[in-house]
Order: C-alpha cells, then structure tokens, then sequence
C-alpha cells in the first residue's frame, strides 16, 4: 500500500461486504482521498506494528495524540440508504418520463458514482417493477389523504392505444380543480354496449371511493349514442346516493363548431395550408417575405380549425406576394386559390361566427369550470352568435339543439345554487325545470333551496354581501352553514363540484401518448396508467414547489 502511495501520491480503495451482498447490489463504502507520503506510511506503520502496543497503550496513544483514521475517507452507503437513492433515481424517470435504460446506461452510471463512490444503481427491472409499484402506492397513498372524504367528480372517456387496444380512462377532478388518473381499463373482447359501460362506471366508482377515500356524486362523459344511454340507465337506479350524469360541454362547443362549418372552404384553406408547409420552395419563399407557418385542422384536437384559418388570413398578403413573384413556381391551383378574394371573404366569415365559440370552448374545457359555469358560458356564446347569424334559420336551429344537449335541469339548478350567479340569467321556463328536477330527485333540499332564494332564515343578510360572494367560494359558502344536515349539504357540493366538461380525461390522453409511445409499446395497459400517474403528480409537485 505505501509503495502504490509513494509513486502515485493517491488512494482510492473501493471496500464491499461481500459476504452480505452481491458485489453489484451491496451497500458499500469507498474511500475518496490524497495522502502524502508520509501519511501513507505513517497509516502502513500502525497497521504492521499495532499487534507490538498494549491496549492501554493505544488508549492513552489516541487521547494524547489523535492519529488520521481510514474513517475519516470513507463513503459508506448502507442498506437502507441504498433504498432511499435507488427510489429517488425511480422517481427521476418517473417524473421525467425518460425510458427505464436510461440507468444502464453507462454514462448514468460514471456520473452516479461519481455523485456517490462504490454505490451501485439499480437496473431498469427494478425501476420497472417493484420500485414503480413501490413509488405508485406511496403517492396513492398521499393523495388519499388528500381526498378523504372530499365529495369529487368523476370523468370517464376511452381511446385506443399504440398497440390499438380499447382502453378506458377514469380521472376524478376535485373541487379544486386538481385532476388524478384512478383507473386504466382494458377492454378488449368487449362490445361497448350501453349496459357494459354501465358496469365498467360502476367499478371505476367502486374502486376510486376504495382506492382514495373519497366520494364519486357526479359524472361527466362525452355524448356518442352508446355513452348517453349508459348514462340514462344510471339515472333510472333507484340506488341512493343518486349519481349526477351530464355529457361534455366543450365535446358539443366543437360539435356546433361542425355545425357551422362550409366543409368546401376549410377543403380549400387545407389544400393551401398543406401545399406551402410541403413544398420545400413554397415554404422558403413564404419565410423569406415574413409569413409564418400555416397549421393544418386536427379532428381530434378543438379549435384547430379556427387556428388554421386565423394563421391563414394572417398570412394571406404574404401568399399573395409569394404566388405573384414566383408565378412559374407555384403550382397554379394553389395560386389561383390564393388569389381569389371571395374565399378570403368566406374564411373570414366562418371565422366570425366561429371565434366566439372557439374562445368559450376554451373556458369550458378548464379543469376549474363547473357546470354552474357552463350554463353562464352557453348562454353568452347563444347571445353572441344570434347577433352574427340572426338571420339562419339552419345556424339558430343547430345552436339550439347543442345548448339543449349540454345543458340539463341539474346544469339550472347548480346555477341557482352557486353564489354568484343565483340563477340570474335563468328564463322562467329554466328555473321551473330546476326546481321539478329537484322535488324528483331530492326532495328533502326543497325548503333549503325556497330559503336561500328569499334569503331568508336561517340564512343571514351578511352572508349575501358583494364582498363576501366575491372571496368566498361557492362550496366554502355552503360548508360554513354548520346548521343544515348531511344529507343537503352532500347533495349540494356534489351539484358544485361537477365539472363542466371531460377535458381533464382528454389531457390525460395526451400524457399517455407520451409515456405508451412507439418506443415504449412493451408497457401493458396497467403499468402505463401507473406511469402517466406519476408523471402527472410529481410535475403537478414540481409546479407548486416553483409558485411556492
């Protein structure tokens, strides 16, 4: 030992347990340090000769003269602190949503042990298996403390994934507006009838009230055929608590945007879009003279449409410098299309009628509006849309026809009740349709809800004041009343804390996309809902760290 000290001036000794562990795995210590020569042979002396001093010797040697133990260079990593960091570096992939060879790679190897000499990270089976399962139910854990006992809304919406299984998203949504995956469900070799579907819901409620401790009163689907049966069958039950079931909002906000769309005209805009976005030339000369890209619609994506066709009449004096300087160039369909004013004119009266929808779609599909919102929502787009198409019969008749699907006497009802709207902008006809709905389905809320209408006891002048209903929310307003029973108080929160649309369950589609990719298409349904899980919650974490 001093020989190699003496020519090199260095030690670095690496010491594992190997009687305990794998040499790979094992909780391990490693020494990091420079020692002089002298040093080095001052240690090498009292390792040969400390069998030559007597015990008391050494004893009075070391409260004399303290002399430089190996102690003092060793990094010693045990068991249980192998543990903490192999679940950390677990949690860097999962939050990341990097792939599970990332840790075996050798790079990531030299750079941990660098960070911790002799410890050993764990291989990408692990992180795969027992950590990830370890990691899911800690955080499950945590956000059932969270939501024990908080009365949620649940949102339920299927999709196919890489592998072109049919999958089944369930997320709850609090009052909050914070949105957590419950469930993933497979449903392969199943015909999505109404009456399975019914049962897919009733185990996903069963399984969220277990898994997180909460209560699921509301529900919120989007509105194919098959799915607004199944919720028509749920409202039938005689079962009690009586669940809430309304379709999507902001689904019928981009049905009506269909509605109202000349098929012809986004062919053409399309058509132009694609050409300057493909040809290489075409898309030189249009950044060289200033314009920016043009985007092309997506069906599964709302308000594409209204983006294409903005980017488009943006750009339009750009295509039309580029079109009439390259004449020989462009194709000449193209130019003629970008030439011709009357389409212009058309793509921005589809704009102005569209626009307005596009921007309550977006205020419908936040994860904090509620359906005591949508109600206010569709009816400021009804009032804004009759001004721009008052005089088409067609256009009025699909407007109608979507705001009698997206909004139920439950939607009326929920608008009386939230402080800050109380049913103001209801008609009569509304309000009387609320108050039917109530006397079927709840009943023993009728005086509460004639009370708080009056303002009269036991509710209080002061609680009614304009700065009061501006601070406080709807929910914390009806949980301070202490006075009124269980029972209405559930029933009421359980009308306010319904989400507007399953734009939430959307979103979580898109993290599935992610995590379930081309590069990750071994994961089964189950381990990639854990993923997407976590990626959502620690990054939800992180965020909140940050505005903290």
């Amino acid at each position: 030992m001093s020989d190699h000290a003496g020519s090199s001036g260095e030690s670095i000794l690496n010491i594992q347990d190997s009687e305990d562990y794998p040499p790979s795995r094992s909780p391990s210590f490693s020494i990091v340090s420079e020692l002089s020569v002298n040093d080095s042979v001052s240690v090498t002396s009292c390792m040969s000769h400390s069998h030559s001093i007597s015990p008391v010797a050494k004893r009075k040697k070391n409260l004399h003269h303290p002399e430089t133990t190996v102690d003092k260079f060793v990094i010693r990593t045990s068991r249980l602190q192998k543990e903490v960091i192999d679940e950390k570096i677990a949690r860097f992939v999962y939050a990341t949503n990097s792939p599970f060879h990332t840790i075996e790679n050798p790079h990531f190897i030299n750079m941990v042990q660098s960070l911790r000499p002799g410890y050993s990270p764990p291989n990408r089976a692990d992180v795969a298996g027992k950590l990830l399962d370890k990691v899911y139910e800690r955080e499950i854990e945590q956000c059932a403390k969270g939501l024990e006992g908080e009365i949620v809304n649940l949102s339920l919406d299927g999709w196919s994934n890489v592998h072109n299984d049919p999958v089944v998203c369930a997320c709850v949504t609090t009052e909050e507006g914070n949105v957590f995956l419950t469930e993933t469900i497979d449903t392969s070799g199943n015909a999505h009838t109404a009456e399975y579907l019914q049962e897919v819901v009733g185990k996903a409620i069963t399984n969220c009230e277990n898994k997180f401790k909460c209560l699921v009163r509301s529900l919120v689907t989007d509105n194919v055929a098959n799915v607004s049966k199944m919720r028509r069958n749920l409202e039938e039950r005689e079962e009690s608590p009586k669940l809430i079931t309304y379709g999507c909002s902001a689904h019928l906000m981009h049905l009506l945007a269909k509605d109202f769309g000349v098929p012809e005209i986004k062919a053409n805009v399309v058509e132009i879009a694609k050409y300057f976005r493909n040809n290489h030339f075409a898309s030189a000369a249009l950044k060289k003279v200033g314009g920016t890209k043009l985007t092309l619609p997506q069906d599964v994506r709302w308000n594409s449409v209204v983006d294409c066709f903005e980017h488009y009449i943006k750009n339009w004096p750009n295509l039309m410098t580029v079109c009439e300087q390259n004449s020989e160039k462009i194709d000449g369909t193209v130019t003629a299309k970008v030439l011709n004013i009357g389409l212009k004119r058309n793509v921005e009266h589809m704009l102005s009628t569209l626009k307005p929808i596009s921007v309550a779609l977006n205020k419908m599909q936040g994860n904090s509006c509620f359906i005591a919102d949508a109600v206010e929502i569709w009816k400021e787009l009804s009032e804004s849309l009759k001004r721009e198409i008052c005089n088409d019969r067609v256009k009025l008749q699909a407007l109608k026809k979507r705001m009698g699907q997206a909004l139920s006497p439950a939607h009326f009802l929920t608008n009386i009740l939230n402080t800050q709207y109380q049913g103001q902008t209801l008609t009569a006809e509304e309000e009387e349709l609320a108050m039917t709905w109530t006397s079927s389905n709840h009943p023993s809320i009728m005086p509460t809800i004639i009370n708080f209408r009056a303002k009269g006891e036991p509710f209080k002048k002061y609680m009614f004041a304009d700065d009061v209903l501006k601070k406080v929310t709807p929910v914390n307003w009806w949980k301070s009343l202490k006075h009124l029973d269980s029972e209405t108080v559930e029933v009421i929160i359980s009308l306010l804390t319904a989400v507007a649309s399953s734009a939430g369950v959307e979103r979580i589609f898109s993290s599935f996309g992610l995590s379930h990719s081309k590069l990750s298409n071994h994961l089964g349904p189950e381990k990639a809902g854990k993923l997407v899980f976590l990626f959502q919650i620690m990054n939800k974490q992180e965020k909140e760290a940050e505005d903290d």
